[in-house]
């Protein structure tokens, strides 16, 4: 699976409905703390329209169409951002906030929730990708290491023969 779809899942088939989840449980103990969950929800959003872009600048090189590096560079530095961002507020507002307002049924729910998410097929999955997502990538780094070394591989060639090759 390639890497970018593998985001796109792991982002909206996990992390958001666990987030989602989690909000609707903070939110159900006070409008106050909407506040903090739209920062995040704002993040999320800007590395959605991130990823989208990269996903484009992949699918363009695939395509054999010309792509600076520059451009690829932008377009997955912008992604990592707003995703280093998003995790930022997370870690200094929500789960803090979380922490003071859950009452014990809260977290019960949630840990139901995961408990019953773990058994689905999607996440099981999920959680097996990233060992294959490391293979790729050092597949990827010894392709970049071989075309560095004066190797004649096209870089959408060099793409391609990751994915067929891929587990």
């Amino acid at each position: 699976m390639e890497t970018v779809e593998y985001f796109r899942l792991l982002l909206s088939e996990y992390c958001s409905q666990r987030e989602d989840f989690l909000f609707a449980l903070i939110k159900s103990r006070g409008k106050a703390y909407a506040g903090a969950i739209d920062d995040v929800l704002a993040e999320r959003a800007m590395a959605a329209s991130g990823l989208q872009v990269l996903s484009e600048r992949r699918q363009e090189i695939l395509n054999e169409q010309r792509v600076s590096r520059q451009d690829f560079d932008e377009a997955a530095r912008s992604f990592m951002q707003h995703e280093r961002r998003k995790i930022e507020i997370e870690e200094r507002q929500i789960f803090p906030l979380a922490c003071s307002v859950l009452v014990p049924a809260g977290w019960a729910d949630i840990l139901a929730r995961e408990k019953s998410e773990s058994e689905s097929q999607n996440v099981r999955q999920l959680k097996k990708r990233p060992r294959a997502q490391r293979r790729w990538v050092a597949r990827e780094a010894l392709a970049g290491q071989t075309e560095r070394s004066g190797g004649r591989y096209h870089a959408a060639t060099q793409i391609r023969m990751c994915e067929n090759k891929r587990d």
